[in-house]
């Protein structure tokens, strides 16, 4: 094995390993890091000549790491992370930034909460952008890999030991209906029998309404499946169909139906925002999730 020149890294050579490494695809890291696919390859076989690795392997129309690039993944992101703190100003100054922030929410979340959280972006740092994502379920996965910066869910991650997070707000259930269609529905019994809509981000069969009506022996009949709030506001106009969704839809997305109370004990949904532990003590970052929080005490 030659002598290693490790003058001769720089950041930028690090940051195509790694985004490599995470998509697993050349073209994929090309797309990301912006820069053509002659770049990212010249990137690589100049890192596999300093480091005397193939560092990535063809596998079909794959490319997989090899055993150093697995061992080297981590410390590289060390690495990205010791430069990035090196370059953060110590007197922090929103106004100067001009980072294009990612974060990741479904639409009940963008709808309540980035209207404020972009106008607040606008007002203190008139140069930084946002852009925001829909979650695809891989939140820890996306936070891991620098797709995101922040995931505003509702979901409980399991433990992780560099995934961090905050609870948001807590919200409960209200049931809507079209009330030039039906009347609402007296009691519980009535309540099942009738024709229900509902959101599903997932393939999964039940919700925590849904959780909470089987053990007291009840079940719902869906009529209607969507993968978003808006989509459900549109297709239930004019139907039957009753939604039992979070109370504060009530303001804007379900702003044009009328509303009762559950019939039965509801639970309650526990929205977080998460982050990656090797932002959490970064001055923008923390910057970011105040205005989030900030955005969640308003709502």
């Amino acid at each position: 094995m030659k002598k290693f020149d490790y003058l001769s890294l720089d950041g930028r050579l690090l940051l195509m390993f790694k985004t490599v490494y995470d998509e697993q695809s050349v073209t994929a890291a090309a797309t990301r890091l912006g820069v053509n696919q002659s770049t990212v390859s010249h990137g690589l076989a100049r890192l596999r000549d300093l480091l005397d690795d193939p560092l990535f392997i063809k596998s079909g129309r794959n490319i997989i790491p090899s055993e150093r690039a697995d061992r080297l993944a981590g410390r590289v992101d060390s690495l990205l992370d010791g430069l990035k703190d090196l370059g953060e100003a110590e007197d922090f100054s929103a106004a100067e930034l001009t980072d294009r922030f990612v974060i990741s929410a479904h639409d009940y979340q963008r709808e309540l909460l980035m209207p404020k959280v972009f106008r607040k972006i606008r007002e203190e740092a008139p140069r930084a952008g946002l852009k925001i994502i829909d979650t695809a379920g891989r939140i820890i996965e996306d936070l891991r890999a620098r797709r995101t910066d922040l995931v505003i869910s509702p979901l409980s991650l399991r433990d992780s030991e560099d995934i961090m997070g905050q609870l948001l707000f807590t919200e409960s259930f209200t049931c809507f209906y079209d009330a030039e269609v039906i009347e609402p529905p007296r009691g519980l019994e009535a309540y099942v029998q009738a024709q229900h809509a509902r959101v599903s981000f997932t393939n999964e069969n039940r919700s925590l309404v849904d959780e909470m009506l089987v053990k007291t022996g009840y079940q719902r009949n869906f009529t209607l499946e969507v993968p978003g709030f808006i989509a459900l506001s549109t297709l239930m106009r004019g139907t039957p169909l009753i939604a039992t969704l979070p109370s504060r839809l009530g303001h804007f997305i379900m702003s044009d139906f009328a509303s009762f109370p559950c019939p039965f004990p509801a639970p309650t949904l526990n929205f977080h925002h998460y982050w990656h532990k090797r932002d959490n003590a970064s001055p923008k970052h923390k910057w970011l999730r105040s205005l989030v929080k900030d955005a969640a005490a308003a709502a």
